[in-house]
């Protein structure tokens, strides 16, 4: 049987990816990036997953506001269990006048994937400065260290986007992926060693 994938777990790593590599707004048109390889196939998995999703969005930046997050109060009870018990929070009381309460998937979502980006700067540029000489073994050794304690706080931020992204758990083969919404299967790894 053909191993399935989670379209959210690839739309986060495809996000986080283009955000290392595009200083500044990224281009949602893809023909805006065919001249550079690394951007191009990544926006084309970003764009392939949110299909697949069934998420509509105009660009990157209504991706990042989660605006086309369906504000269900179950989907967000959820994702409250889930960090409130994952970071051992004390509960909190939601208060809107309207209603006595008051949630918002769009902004819980809009938060995590931002501190999720921050998190994975944090892992880029351990990388890059091991890459780029070995005066800064300090650092990084620092940065590994920190990592080391965020992993677990990291998965369950993965786990909580996903099911923003995904709460009916979708998912797909990568044929799939390929032939209905039109995923580029490409080894990144050697398209990003003959670019740079």
């Amino acid at each position: 049987m053909a191993v399935q994938v989670d379209p959210a777990s690839i739309l986060i790593e495809a996000y986080l990816s283009l955000k290392m590599l595009i200083h500044g707004p990224i281009p949602f048109d893809a023909a805006a990036l065919e001249d550079n390889p690394p951007r191009y196939y990544r926006l084309l998995r970003l764009k392939s997953a949110l299909a697949a999703l069934e998420h509509s969005c105009q660009n990157v930046n209504a991706f990042e506001n989660g605006a086309f997050i369906s504000e269900n109060r179950e989907l967000f009870d959820k994702v409250e269990q889930l960090l409130v018990q994952a970071f051992q929070l004390p509960i909190s009381d939601y208060v809107d006048e309207h209603n006595n309460t008051y949630f918002s998937c769009a902004s819980h979502f809009q938060m995590l994937l931002a501190t999720r980006l921050n998190l994975h700067q944090l892992s880029a540029q351990r990388e890059t400065v091991m890459a780029s000489s070995g005066h800064f073994q300090t650092p990084v050794r620092i940065i590994e260290k920190l990592e080391v304690k965020l992993t677990m706080e990291v998965e369950i931020l993965q786990q909580a986007l996903c099911i923003l992204l995904n709460p009916e758990g979708k998912r797909f083969t990568m044929e799939e992926m390929t032939t209905q919404f039109g995923f580029p299967v490409v080894d990144l790894d050697e398209i990003d060693l003959d670019w740079y």
